[in-house]
């Protein structure tokens, strides 16, 4: 056990600080809660009706990736990547003429992998997150992005987030979450959170829900459940509070050993 915690640490680099990068390359300290302001509200705002997408990429190591990243961008308004690979996929954002900004959690080799927000337009502001595996002690991470809506007054937070994964004890993987609680303890307005929740186990899922449940955040529920399961549990999620869930689905796919997750929300205002 040692040995390969060992070989991991020396594969692996790990920042010193929590930078958030954009396709331009430029390179942020963003440690939540300080945020580091991208574009102004007129350049940004979100329609009415508006579509987000999860995907745990795999760090683009299979064949079609970019097809159906391509797929979802024509889909989508805002794009939850988890497992991004800053080489592979910033390119893809940036021949596509899209807006991406991305959190380092590591590096492999001097490539950057992290979560990763991808929009048309950009985000007006972004922070992000980190929490290193208690065995492996490589960092999961999270980053969280500020969207107007239109004829708003209160601004969308979504979330990307990649959860502890090797732990038997669930005290990391519920620090983890609290750490999310204490950043969306300062917007009341509406949110959603995304992501690869690592939810391997019957207790993993309880508390999930329980702390989602806490927090009035509401699961999308999938007709097609084909999301990508491990012992028989759903691993990826998406849960929402001051928004109207439209639609949703899952898209299966090759390309990861995830599929992806895509929801079609509707603001709605604070008194509805």
């Amino acid at each position: 056990m040692f040995g390969s915690v060992m070989t991991v640490a020396l594969y692996f680099d790990i920042p010193q600080k929590t930078n958030v990068m954009t396709v331009q390359q430029q390179r942020y300290a963003a440690e939540c809660p300080g945020w580091v302001k991208l574009a102004d509200e007129q350049v940004s705002t979100l329609p009415k009706q508006f579509s987000i997408a999860s995907w745990n990429i795999y760090k683009t190591q299979n064949l079609g990736w970019n097809k159906v990243l391509g797929k979802l961008s024509r889909q989508a308004d805002i794009i939850a990547l988890q497992e991004a690979r800053e080489s592979t996929t910033q390119d893809f954002w940036r021949q596509l003429g899209w807006s991406a900004t991305m959190l380092e959690a590591f590096s492999m080799g001097r490539k950057s992998v992290g979560v990763q927000l991808a929009s048309a337009k950009p985000p007006m502001q972004v922070c992000g997150s980190r929490q290193r595996e208690p065995l492996i002690q490589l960092p999961k991470s999270l980053i969280i992005g500020v969207y107007p809506l239109a004829n708003q007054t209160d601004e969308l937070w979504v979330i990307s987030l990649h959860s502890i994964n090797f732990s038997l004890q669930i005290a990391p993987y519920l620090q983890q979450l609290n750490e999310i609680a204490r950043l969306i303890e300062q917007h009341n307005g509406p949110l959603v959170i995304a992501g690869d929740f690592n939810t391997w186990s019957k207790r993993r899922q309880q508390v999930l829900l329980e702390w989602m449940s806490q927090h009035k955040l509401i699961p999308v529920r999938f007709k097609n459940d084909k999301r990508s399961r491990f012992f028989g549990h759903a691993l990826d999620h998406m849960f929402y509070r001051g928004l109207k869930l439209v639609r949703s689905r899952v898209i299966t796919t090759n390309a990861s050993d995830h599929n992806a997750l895509l929801a079609t929300f509707q603001s709605i205002r604070s008194n509805e």
